[in-house]
């Protein structure tokens, strides 16, 4: 650092020091000022309060006989003599009742030349009424008595504008008072300072200057004893001893100067190595660190400059808000790394079909944000397609290939609104809408949606009142063995009928039940209904095997675990009445985990059931090792193998391969007699779906099992006729 460099440094710090000092000085002062007018108020509406006191017992003395006597006159001459004091706004006399008996305002006060002026007697009560309210006034009533008697009451109101002027004028004074002191305290100190600390830094200054020019003579006047006279000494000290070697001069110059081009050097990497690592920490500030793609900072920036562009423009601007559908499953099933994976696929995909102009960011999980600047509906549609395309293709990472789908829910701006984070909460909401059912997992905004959010909020609480209260109903869908032609079980299905909304699809119930932790009681709920209507239908001489669906949070119940324990044991439910359906990704989640528990010596006598099987990941490894007898095919391949060749393909390949590992097999979903003889042929045991019932009532199943065999046992002497 230069010389002249480090003069004007110090020459700052003294005035910084100086303006700091006068800053402190200056607020105390202020603070004190402040204080001061604050009292002056309160001294103002004391003695506004005693004058008002006194002069109302003044005019209470005066008043009483005439008052007792009828003289309104008198009392007409009091009030205006009154009035004509100073301060008083107006003076008001009432019976005992609040009838205005007389009356008299200031002549000479601002408050109350419009009434004077108007004369119009019929708006005394609310002119009253009004200027009482008035701030510059300061106001009350007294009462007027006789031997214990109130025989009338006095409303007086006093001008406070000139108490309050001269309070301000003190204020005024004080505040330039402070001023001038915070004025003179800094130029003080900055004098001192300028004189102790830079007159001797000068003379450094001037020496150094001379040393430069090798006049080596010179020495530096010492005054005081300070870090600055101790600085002088070093320096004298310095000089002579380069006087001693000036021989070695040259050489030393040439060894500082090798020095100072290293230090140099060094400097400019270390320059470099901090631009290029504050380069990487902003980047890492506004990114996501796994995909590379603007975090929520950077998209709501991004956001932000799109909608102001928008406005100047008269453009839209659309939001995307999309999270990727079973991607839980892949995490659940294949683990973290290759859900990250899908993740920087998706990232890399994305983009492929935006303009440069548009942005795609990360919000965190499994959401991303698209961002359309200067768009229409259409274009926005179109896009919306594109991104959806992408996502039909399937996903192979490390071997595995995955089908993942999006949905996909839109916002526009100005049309849905005009504020960043309301079109990102809007755009989630049309999420959510896509998510619940439609076709094309795709929807926009619209308002009569928006209560799904809060509604959502509220149906968790009336979910869990509905546990609480059982009114949560259970019903069956039996299940028919088609090589006997006879019923061989029923699946137990919670059903929700909501007091306002009505039926509730378990699709949206059950995860929310998962999700707020009430899946335990919501279970525990099922098994007794089950266990009460098992118990009943003993009783009718009608046994049947019940299926009852677990959570993966249930299987980590050791409470439920022993419920189900108690209920075998005291033989309310026998172990081969009762069919416990696990999910195939539930399984994969934690494979090892469930095999442990599916394995315990309470499940020993109980059938266990894969559901959902097909939808899943799972490993044939795993599949050998589960203690499970039975596999459901998933609806979604039932539905249409009749007419897709693909579904058929998957369901005869399931059936094979339950048939090779020992394993019963289960169709859910079957709707019509074509797909229910197309399993049959393929070896398919036990069918279940609308074809043969729908889900029923407790009371109706024993009546729906006798009509379903009547069907099954005139089916098949259809057929032995016909063969």
């Amino acid at each position: 650092m230069s010389k002249p460099t480090i003069y004007k440094r110090f020459t700052g710090l003294s005035l910084q020091f100086g303006l700091l000092i006068s800053i402190i000085i200056t607020l105390s002062m202020l603070g004190n000022a402040w204080v001061s007018y604050t009292e002056s108020i309160r001294i103002t509406d004391r003695t506004l309060q005693t004058r008002l006191q006194s002069i109302s017992h003044l005019l209470a003395d005066i008043s009483t006989e005439a008052l007792l006597i009828h003289d309104y006159v008198s009392i007409n001459d009091y009030l205006t003599t009154t009035a004509r004091q100073t301060d008083v706004v107006f003076v008001k006399l009432s019976d005992n009742i609040g009838e205005t008996i007389d009356h008299a305002l200031s002549p000479d006060s601002t408050l109350t030349q419009a009434f004077l002026e108007s004369a119009d007697n019929n708006l005394l009560e609310s002119f009253f009424l009004d200027i009482a309210g008035n701030p510059n006034i300061v106001s009350n009533t007294f009462p007027i008595m006789f031997e214990g008697d109130k025989i009338a009451e006095l409303f007086i109101g006093l001008d406070r504008r000139n108490y309050d002027a001269e309070a301000e004028q003190i204020l005024i004074h004080n505040l330039m008072i402070t001023l001038l002191t915070a004025m003179i305290v800094g130029l003080t100190i900055y004098w001192i300072f300028n004189y102790r600390i830079l007159k001797p830094i000068n003379r450094l200054k001037k020496a150094a200057a001379r040393v430069a020019n090798f006049d080596l003579d010179q020495s530096i006047k010492i005054e005081g004893h300070n870090e600055l006279s101790e600085l002088s000494v070093s320096f004298n000290e310095m000089t002579e001893q380069l006087s001693e070697a000036i021989s070695d001069r040259q050489e030393t110059m040439q060894e500082l100067s090798r020095l100072n081009e290293s230090l140099e050097e060094r400097i400019h990497k270390r320059t470099r190595d901090l631009q290029q690592m504050n380069t990487r920490v902003m980047h890492q500030a506004m990114h996501d660190p796994l995909t590379g793609l603007p975090n929520r900072s950077l998209i709501m920036e991004r956001l932000r400059q799109s909608l102001r562009y928008a406005h100047r423009h008269h453009k839209m601007v659309a939001v995307f808000m999309l999270d990727l559908n079973r991607f839980k499953e892949v995490n659940d099933t294949l683990g973290h790394p290759v859900g990250d994976q899908v993740l920087i696929e998706v990232s890399k995909r994305i983009p492929t079909v935006l303009r440069e102009t548009d942005t795609v960011g990360r919000l965190g999980g499994d959401e991303f944000v698209i961002i359309l600047p200067e768009t229409t509906r259409a274009d926005a549609m179109l896009v919306a397609d594109k991104v959806m395309q992408q996502f039909r293709l399937d996903f192979k990472i490390d071997g595995h290939l995955l089908s993942i789908g999006t949905s996909i829910g839109i916002s526009l701006y100005p049309e849905h609104s005009e504020t960043p984070d309301t079109l990102i909460q809007r755009a989630d909401i049309a999420l959510y809408v896509a998510k619940r059912g439609t076709n094309n997992h795709m929807a926009v905004y619209h308002e009569s949606e928006d209560h799904h959010s809060l509604n959502r909020l509220l149906l968790v609480s009336d979910l869990k009142d509905a546990i609480e209260k059982d009114q949560l109903s259970i019903q069956f869908q039996p299940q028919v063995n088609l090589q006997t032609n006879d019923i061989c079980g029923a699946e137990a299905l919670c059903r929700w009928k909501h007091p306002t909304q009505g039926f509730i699809s378990p699709e949206i119930f059950i995860p929310m039940a998962e999700d707020a932790g009430l899946i335990k009681p919501l279970t525990n709920r099922v098994l007794e209904a089950v266990t009460r209507h098992h118990q009943e239908w003993q009783q009718q001489g009608m046994n049947i095997r019940i299926a009852v669906n677990l959570s993966m949070g249930n299987l980590l119940d050791l409470d439920l675990i022993k419920r189900i324990e108690e209920l075998i044991n005291n033989n309310e439910l026998p172990a081969h009445n009762l069919k416990l359906e696990i999910t195939e990704s539930m399984i994969m989640s934690d494979p090892e985990r469930v095999t442990e528990m599916l394995s315990a010596e309470t499940f020993e006598n109980v059938n266990i059931s894969i559901d959902d099987f097909g939808t899943g990941y799972s490993s044939l490894s795993h599949l050998k090792r589960l203690p499970v007898n039975e596999v459901k095919i998933d609806k979604s391949f039932i539905l249409n193998m009749t007419n897709d060749a693909d579904d058929s393909t998957i369901v005869q390949t399931i059936i094979q391969l339950a048939e090779n590992l020992s394993l019963n097999v289960v169709a859910e979903g079957v709707e019509d007699q074509e797909t229910s003889d197309k399993l049959r042929t393929m070896g398919c045991k036990i069918v279940q779906g609308y074809h043969y019932s729908k889900p029923v009532d407790p009371d109706m199943l024993p009546e729906t099992l006798k009509q379903i065999k009547s069907g099954l046992a005139s089916s098949e002497d259809s057929q032995k006729l016909s063969g």
